[in-house]
């Protein structure tokens, strides 16, 4: 698919009728012709204002796609202008007033290129049916004992940094994924013999996690992580803004960057905090993908370690979720299943799906 150049076009209040914003800023909108397989179509797709819309008095508005006179149309969270007839040669359809309201935006996207190393921030994500592409690409397998090495057991790791072509160890040595000395540099690191090796040729591993994350010495169980990837129990995890600061206000003793919860995206929403996890068996339409909620994300040690960058131990982050989140005691964020496939990038809107 190969997108063509881009017009925006200011929402317009139309005389007479008060603008739905609820208090937010009315997204803008953005008119993108798209050329497909020989088709060309134009899509809307609404983005969040970074400034007031215009107030325009008896506006006498033209069509965003050909400049001709225009009808102006109210869409669910936003005014378009669009052709009070179809331009020719398009199929713009133009947008119903049943549109899923907007819940806000992706502020921020993150992936793990090795899993439990430091998170790298991007500015989209591309996602398949297993999930995120370039996610969890590596993994660290402990050649003894075969499992595969998390943070949630081995604190060190939490240290360690990637991108999607090489690592870099505590001490500041960066070594290539397609270095054959890879894994004698992080069996040195680590002080046992280790392999990396990437997702698709894992196989059948499992990592280990207690279910009392303060304690380290607590009983260990083996989960197994899907075939095909080095996952936990998601593909996608979403946090929302609105959540994680009514966590630090009740909190405000206790650290609450976002790093520590290691979510794929951050979302921007004025909603009630917790609220995300009413929507379990609901859809998230983020960019062009469709996402599943499926449970709130229960949470393990690595929240509670320190982290590079300033992020000391905060081992009363486990008591203070179960505390504010009584109904999901120590859970924060959410699950997501991938139900369509597609790229989500930051600042695209978030609408849930009926």
């Amino acid at each position: 698919m190969r997108i063509l150049p881009a017009r925006s076009v200011n929402s317009i209040e139309p005389p007479g009728v008060k603008a739905r914003s609820h208090g937010r800023p009315i997204p803008e909108v953005t008119v993108v012709t798209v050329s497909d397989a020989g088709s060309v179509r134009h899509e809307v797709r609404p983005r969040v204002a970074t400034r007031p819309t215009a107030m325009i008095a008896n506006p006498r508005p033209i069509c965003c796609l050909c400049m001709g006179p225009s009808l102006l149309v109210m869409g669910a969270s936003a005014s378009v202008v669009v052709h009070e007839t179809l331009c020719p040669g398009s199929h713009f359809s133009m947008p119903s007033s049943s549109a899923p309201p907007s819940l806000g935006s992706i502020a921020e996207c993150w992936r793990y290129p090795v899993k439990s190393f430091q998170g790298l921030a991007v500015g989209h994500l591309e996602i398949d049916p297993k999930g995120i592409d370039l996610d969890r690409a590596f993994g660290i397998i402990d050649v003894a004992t075969g499992r595969l090495l998390t943070a949630k057991r081995t604190a060190a790791l939490l240290q360690a940094k990637a991108d999607d072509v090489s690592l870099t160890l505590p001490d500041g040595s960066t070594i290539a994924f397609a270095d054959a000395g890879i894994h004698a540099a992080l069996s040195a690191w680590l002080g046992r013999e280790v392999r990396l090796v990437a997702s698709a040729d894992a196989g059948a591993v499992a990592y280990e996690m207690t279910f009392d994350p303060p304690n380290d010495h607590a009983e260990a169980f083996e989960i197994p992580v899907p075939i095909g990837t080095l996952l936990d129990i998601t593909p996608v995890h979403l946090l929302t803004t609105a959540t994680l600061l009514a966590c630090a206000d009740a909190r405000p003793e206790l650290d609450w960057d976002v790093r520590r919860f290691r979510p794929n995206l951050l979302a921007d929403m004025a909603i009630e905090p917790w609220e995300e996890q009413s929507w379990i068996g609901r859809d998230l339409a983020i960019g062009s993908a469709v996402l599943r909620v499926t449970s709130p994300m229960v949470r393990c040690a690595m929240p509670l370690r320190a982290q590079p960058g300033g992020l000391g131990a905060s081992p009363g982050i486990f008591r203070a979720l179960s505390e504010l989140n009584p109904e999901f005691p120590n859970h924060l964020g959410v699950c997501l299943d991938v139900v369509e496939p597609g790229r989500v990038e930051a600042g695209d809107v978030v609408a849930l799906l009926d």
